[in-house]
């Protein structure tokens, strides 16, 4: 059991986030739909089968996420309207996170201390800056139990740009763990925010 929640993490973890900077640009016209996320990438499989090797790996991986960031300038036209869009989402190396046991102890740790990620998101239209936005994990409060709201960060962003919003997914997920749920942040062409469930 203990094996197949380690895979499943490193899963997620490697196959969203692999670049050290990531950027992404697109220009479109009237679409009915463009998504925008990190490239995809392949998941090495390690010859040697050791659970300590797995572990390693894994917290290896959570550390090499801090020095990477994803960064999105595009441009799209939805009728008479012009809207770009400015992402960015990043470590904050705020050392404020402190998991407990209960959800480090198959590492071996007593408790592990950690940061948060958030992003940032502007939206112009015909030039016009009509929302700038930070998010963070608490956007998502009503979509998140105690445990998350205490210990989990923003993970695996990706952003869908749709008839009439943007959607950008996340997890809020507590690091080195399996344990968290799929959120959306909306925003709207008119500049309202709200956030969902995903």
């Amino acid at each position: 059991m203990r094996l197949i929640a380690v895979m499943i993490f490193s899963v997620l973890l490697v196959c969203n986030c692999n670049e050290s900077n990531r950027h992404t640009s697109a220009v479109s016209k009237d679409t009915t739909g463009i998504i925008i996320k990190p490239k995809d990438t392949s998941l090495a499989t390690s010859n040697d089968d050791s659970d300590d090797l797995e572990l390693t790996t894994i917290v290896n991986d959570l550390k090499s996420e801090y020095s990477k960031t994803l960064n999105v300038d595009t441009t799209f036209a939805r009728g008479l309207d012009t809207f770009r869009l400015l992402f960015n989402y990043k470590c904050l190396f705020d050392s404020s996170l402190l998991i407990p046991k209960k959800y480090v102890d198959i590492y071996g740790f007593e408790s592990f201390k950690t940061h948060n990620f958030e992003a940032n998101l502007i939206l112009f239209k015909n030039r016009i800056k009509i929302l700038d936005d930070k998010i963070t994990k608490s956007k998502f409060a009503n979509q998140i139990d105690e445990s998350l709201k205490r210990y989990a960060t923003l993970f695996y962003p990706y952003i869908k740009i749709e008839d009439s919003i943007i959607k950008v997914h996340f997890s809020v997920s507590i690091p080195l763990t399996d344990v968290g749920v799929a959120t959306a942040y909306i925003a709207k062409f008119d500049g309202q925010t709200y956030s969902q469930g995903d």
